[in-house]
């Protein structure tokens, strides 16, 4: 087995493992939450004892303010720990540590000391399942099915553990052997990843190599000024069409040519009076249309 075929193997693993887990609400003797826990655990190990001596044999003791307090205080590295995972989402990291924030207060509300888990344990889950049900609901500026979002994910874990793995990017059929995923889906999922965030009309941009930089703004029209007069214009040519050949011919002449009556009469070959009359009723059928 060549080493592309042992990374995709291994990647499929670990993708199905994450999801069971997901699933199944358990790590099956994984330390994925202990996992989180930074080198420096003095004062995550201080606020566990107080999670734990929180409801220790005896009557069932609720968590004081105080416990609750020194419980998230203890653990804000960990919330921006678990941020940085989503980084690459396309929401403000400070953001992501506030709703990190807000899971790491639902965690103290619900722990429960008697189902023998450290807090971590506990803790690492909901925050994280807070983040991304933020993501979901606020993260992107086009609705997009769950289905996609959720294959999104996978398809950006496995595209990381496969770049460790073999050293370079993974090929499209090698991420769909990984995560069992199509390869149309996979391009999905790389699509939608353009619809995050709504384009800046102040982002800048270069001119394929020139020094000349260009925004959005720059390729917006402005407001068309004879816009408001298409309809007048459409009412007119159809009126005009109605006009005798002799009558367009005397107001193109008058009109587009810049002529007198007289020269046109000269033209045509016939009097002025009558140039008059033919103009005079053409111009009376294109302003009655104008009026209707």
């Amino acid at each position: 087995m060549g080493q592309s075929e042992r990374a995709v193997v291994r990647t499929r693993r670990d993708v199905h493992f994450n999801a069971n887990a997901r699933r199944n609400g358990a790590t099956n003797g994984r330390p994925s939450a202990e996992a989180d826990r930074p080198s420096h655990g003095g004062a995550y190990d201080h606020a566990d004892s107080v999670a734990d001596g929180a409801n220790s044999a005896g009557p069932k003791v609720e968590f004081t303010a105080e416990d609750r307090e020194r419980l998230v205080s203890s653990y804000i590295p960990l919330v921006h720990r678990l941020s940085r995972r989503f980084r690459d989402c396309g929401e403000a990291q400070e953001d992501l540590v506030q709703v990190g924030c807000i899971g790491l207060l639902k965690a103290t509300k619900k722990f429960d000391p008697d189902r023998g888990v450290s807090f971590i344990t506990y803790a690492v889950p909901v925050i994280v399942g807070e983040i991304k049900n933020h993501l979901r609901d606020h993260g992107w500026a086009v609705k997009v099915p769950r289905k996609i979002q959720t294959q999104k994910l996978a398809v950006q874990r496995a595209v990381e553990s496969l770049g460790h793995i073999l050293g370079r990017s993974p090929t499209f059929s090698e991420i769909a052997e990984a995560t069992e995923i199509s390869e149309a889906e996979i391009y999905d999922t790389f699509e939608v990843g353009n619809y995050g965030r709504p384009l800046s009309l102040d982002a800048e941009y270069d001119g394929n190599g020139t020094k000349d930089i260009s925004t959005a703004m720059d390729y917006i029209g402005a407001e068309d000024p004879q816009f408001e007069k298409l309809e007048d214009r459409m009412d007119l040519g159809q009126t005009f069409c109605s006009l005798t050949k002799r009558e367009k011919a005397i107001i193109y002449m008058k009109f587009y040519s810049g002529l007198s009556q007289t020269e046109i009469a000269k033209r045509l070959g016939i009097s002025q009076m009558h140039v008059s009359r033919l103009q005079r009723h053409a111009l009376g059928l294109l302003k009655e249309a104008l009026v209707e």
